[in-house]
């Protein structure tokens, strides 16, 4: 690519500013991870230096802790007013208090002590994991605090809608949103945003409201821009079209085909398209417009470029295309790609399942190339029996081989939660159980009820029969897939609320959520980039653990899920009792996880039964194998084993 076009797609974009503003939120985010790291191992261990250098009173401290303890109250009020400074120095935080029910009059009488009373709006955003909310821009701050506070932890922006500055805001108030959420429960609270890239083809903008038709008569004056302004605020005289290189190809008179009906002559050409309405027609939202032929030299459009420098200046890992493609349209995003410095970002297809024909498996070459794929209905008007959904041999095929090879997909249910498609029971494996995630509109997040109602029906019975077969054929070369099938059959056998992962790269929590569990999979990593994806996968949620790198391997896992349990108490996900498991490898030595652990969860003595659960060398707990050297009269320290991680190795497990 061009250097000259490389700065101007830059300049365009604000990529200097936009890079300053992340890099000072995520300065803010990552101070406050670290201080309630500190604080909370300070109140729960007794260190003041991330417990790193363990003194006499440590293991006493783990014997006398007790749950009853509130959490909170290890930070301290000076370190809190220093994250609060910070906050205000780093970003113009909302400041906006939400007032819970608790502080008014207990109606109640305690009987819903240590749980929060949600209000409608609240409850509206319905949470789990399985949703992933489509923003858009506009006043939605409190639709995502309440969809944080429900636990949703995916959300996905559009590109295509909006102008650079404002899909940047969007982003810095999710950001700000998990901050302030991650202030009140004390631990940091991280999700996954993946962005939509603009159509390689030409589509008008959006007109408000978004159903909106309006006609254009013979005669009528129209201009068509390229300028994103107007991309959300379309009208009968100024049209937004993603057609920024093809404009300068345009000549006067010629003709440029809008949708099925209307047809524009070119009368005058500045830095728009002055056009006269040639054959009048139906104008709505996102319809395809078609250029003369010679307006087709650029791979590329100017559009998906500035989209993807966008994204690499916000941190924004994930882009999905909007069509698929052939081999070569693959290719030519590849290559954008390289030439901007984003070869490393995932990249994810959308797919409008039931428009693929075909018998053969002519679509495998998708499903191997690309990382995940959004998966897409349209209304069947063509079809005799139009209210069923029909798909093809070679859809059937091209879903299945993706989830076969554990790649991400994530479903676009409107049609069938509105009841305009209903799902043939040959198809519930392709609509209920292979998806991960489900994606849904901002505005109507609270109307699919009706499709989760059949979800959760069909779903389990489908989980429970693709687990009961046998035998299993382990396709990895490591074994991993049989120890992550046997993790989920466990945790359905003992009803595990929560399954705690523990690794670099988060490979082995995507191998476990492949096979669908109903158990929460908290994902505990010091990886602070795994937040950028790891959150698509089925019921994943990313616990980022902000310590200082341990030379001793077993104090450091023994720390991440101390974290973890610390981390699901507080959030009520686990309660006295309850079977718990735990997924690691043993052996530093170890490249993959390679060993999980059930624990009965006890709500007072769970630091010193996590000390002897863990490994097998040491039955009674490693903490006292642990040599003692003596450096002052005053104080003890541990000198610890002299093996290290190498992190390299699970950084290979998907080369693997």
């Amino acid at each position: 690519m061009d250097d000259e076009l490389f700065a101007n797609i830059c300049e365009k974009v604000r990529c200097v500013l936009l890079s300053a503003d992340m890099e000072k939120l995520n300065y803010v985010r990552e101070m406050q991870a670290r201080i309630q790291h500190q604080s909370l191992f300070e109140n729960v261990l007794g260190s003041n230096k991330y417990v790193d250098e363990m003194d006499r009173n440590w293991l006493p401290r783990i014997k006398a802790y007790s749950s009853d303890k509130s959490i909170s109250d290890g930070f301290a009020g000076s370190e809190m007013s220093e994250m609060e400074g910070l906050v205000e120095e780093g970003i113009s935080a909302r400041s906006e208090s939400v007032e819970s029910d608790e502080q008014g009059v207990d109606v109640w009488q305690g009987y819903f002590k240590g749980f929060q009373i949600l209000s409608e709006t609240q409850e509206s955003a319905g949470g789990d994991g399985r949703k992933c909310i489509e923003l858009r821009c506009g006043d939605c701050d409190q639709a995502i605090i309440n969809y944080l506070r429900a636990g949703i932890r995916c959300f996905a922006i559009d590109l295509f809608c909006g102008t650079a500055i404002e899909n940047q805001s969007l982003i810095l108030r999710v950001r700000e949103s998990e901050l302030n959420i991650s202030k009140e429960i004390g631990f940091p609270i991280s999700s996954t945003i993946f962005a939509k890239l603009s159509p390689r083809l030409q589509y008008t903008g959006l007109i408000e409201p978004p159903d909106l038709v309006l006609d254009l008569n013979k005669g009528d004056e129209l201009t068509l821009t390229s300028v994103r302004e107007y991309s959300t605020h379309c009208t009968k005289t100024c049209v937004y079209v993603n057609a920024a290189f093809l404009f300068t190809d345009v000549n006067v008179f010629d003709y440029i085909c809008i949708g099925p009906e209307i047809q524009v002559s070119v009368q005058k050409k500045d830095a728009h398209l002055r056009c006269i309405v040639e054959v009048g027609g139906k104008l709505s939202s996102r319809i395809p417009v078609l250029f003369p032929s010679r307006c087709t030299k650029f791979l590329v459009s100017m559009e998906e470029l500035e989209d993807i420098t966008f994204c690499k200046e916000v941190g924004i890992n994930v882009i999905v295309s909007h069509i698929g493609g052939t081999e070569e349209y693959f290719q030519n995003l590849l290559n954008a790609l390289k030439t901007l410095g984003c070869e490393n970002m995932r990249v994810y297809a959308r797919v409008v399942l039931n428009e693929i024909k075909g018998c053969d498996k002519w679509l495998d070459w998708m499903a191997d190339s690309y990382d995940g794929f959004i998966i897409a209905f349209s209304p069947a008007e063509r079809h005799p029996e139009r209210d069923i959904l029909h798909l093809c041999p070679a859809a059937e095929s091209f879903i299945k081989r993706a989830y076969l090879l554990q790649k991400v997909i994530i479903l676009e249910p409107a049609l069938i939660a509105k009841k305009q498609l209903i799902v043939d029971p040959s198809y519930y494996h392709h609509i209920f159980l292979y998806p991960d995630k489900f994606i849904l509109p901002c505005e109507s997040s609270n109307s699919c009820f009706y499709f989760f109602f059949l979800h959760d029906s069909i779903s389990e019975v489908l989980i429970e029969e693709a687990l009961d077969k046998l035998p299993y054929c382990d396709r990895s070369l490591t074994g991993s897939d049989s120890l992550a099938r046997s993790t989920v059959c466990a945790s359905y056998q003992m009803k595990a609320p929560v399954i705690f992962v523990c690794s670099l790269t988060g490979r082995m929590a995507a191998k476990i959520a492949h096979f669908r569990p109903k158990a929460q999979i908290i994902f505990i990593t010091r990886m602070k980039s795994a937040e950028t994806f790891i959150s698509l996968y089925h019921n994943i949620r990313f616990l980022y653990f902000n310590g200082k790198t341990d030379e001793n391997y077993y104090c450091s896992l023994y720390k991440h899920f101390l974290f973890g349990l610390l981390y699901a108490e507080s959030q009520h996900l686990i309660k006295h009792n309850d079977n718990v498991i735990f997924v690691y490898k043993e052996n530093a030595s170890t490249r993959l996880p390679d060993k999980y652990v059930s624990y009965k969860y006890h709500s007072r003595y769970f630091p010193q039964h996590l000390d002897k659960i863990l490994f097998r060398k040491f039955p009674h707990g490693f903490l006292k194998n642990q040599p003692v050297h003596t450096f002052d009269a005053r104080e003890t320290k541990v000198v610890r084993e002299q093996t290290e991680v190498d992190e390299k190795w699970e950084e290979d497990e998907d080369n693997i």
